[in-house]
């Protein structure tokens, strides 16, 4: 399982298996425990022992990723389904597992909106109950590009929701931003490591056409604010690069990226780091050279996993 597939499966994993709730909570989702669910995966119905949902601040979480790995059946032709997304209805990933390929699909790692349409329906915050409808294509990935095999996924979901336990929160991870004043949010999935093996680049995706990587040097990182510009390289340490996707084309390949197709120049501050997660704020201007487009980004706030591999 390649390492995008490992930290993503381990993310969920972690946000279902820790989940708890109050005593009060608990009584009431025994009393409510109707699931209203119609899911088809590439045309055939499919049927869960069990799904649940997990509310960790404003993220939320939907499946049945506690039953995994479940035996292969002619009944039920994928398992591991998941949905990860934030209040605002930003999808940071769809999954599920496919029993013939014996391998993971994902929404696109990239611009998944273009190819998977996720849309929460409500959030009944009183009775603690959220729907949820979704329809598009998963795909095969490898590291964070996408490969041929793909199959459609579609369906609605309606369930009782319980509370992570706080011990274990994660609702402080992500980064938000706005680009020429409009709020964006996203998650850093996947470090990178450039061919010198010198420096990590921190990949950090939402579920539109934009996109933003940091690089940080390997191994130990240290508060700083640092400064970058046209001139600094795409593989030059603290350098924030930005990235946008044009549809119709699937792969990182359709983005412009770094100095030399998308010049970004800006500040990035590092206000905390340990052996979990670092912290900072970024702000850049995006200039694309061949149209002359500018791309204002501000108020750039990130918590995501630390990682010193």
């Amino acid at each position: 399982m390649e390492k995008v597939n490992l930290i993503i499966y381990l993310i969920l994993s972690a946000f279902f298996t820790s989940c708890t709730s109050d005593s009060d909570n608990n009584e009431n989702n025994k009393e409510n425990e109707t699931v209203e669910y119609k899911i088809n995966f590439n045309d055939t119905p499919l049927e869960f022992a069990s799904l649940k949902a997990v509310r960790d601040g404003d993220y939320f979480s939907i499946g049945d990723i506690n039953d995994f790995p479940q035996p292969t059946s002619t009944s039920n032709i994928a398992n591991g389904l998941s949905f990860y997304f934030h209040k605002d209805g930003t999808l940071l990933t769809a999954t599920i597992y496919d029993n013939t390929l014996k391998d993971f699909l994902y929404s696109p790692f990239y611009f998944s909106k273009n190819l998977f349409k996720f849309n929460i329906e409500n959030i009944d915050e009183v009775n603690k109950k959220i729907k949820v409808n979704f329809n598009g294509n998963l795909y095969e990935h490898y590291n964070h590009q996408i490969y041929e095999y793909n199959k459609k996924l579609n369906g609605s979901i309606s369930l009782f929701y319980s509370d992570k336990n706080p011990l274990n929160s994660r609702k402080t991870y992500g980064t938000t931003m706005k680009i020429n004043g409009q709020n964006w949010r996203g998650l850093g999935y996947i470090w990178t490591s450039f061919e010198s093996e010198k420096s990590h680049i921190l990949n950090i995706n939402g579920d539109n056409e934009y996109s933003i990587n940091i690089v940080f040097p390997k191994g130990t990182r240290k508060i700083g604010k640092y400064t970058f510009n046209k001139n600094s390289d795409i593989s030059k340490d603290f350098t924030v690069n930005f990235l946008r996707y044009y549809p119709n084309s699937i792969g990182p390949e359709s983005y412009y990226i770094g100095p030399n197709e998308f010049i970004s120049t800006g500040t990035l501050e590092i206000t905390e780091v340990n052996n979990q997660y670092i912290v900072g704020t970024f702000s850049l201007t995006a200039t694309d050279p061949i149209t002359n487009e500018k791309i204002v980004i501000t108020d750039g706030v990130f918590k995501e996993r630390h990682d010193l591999d």
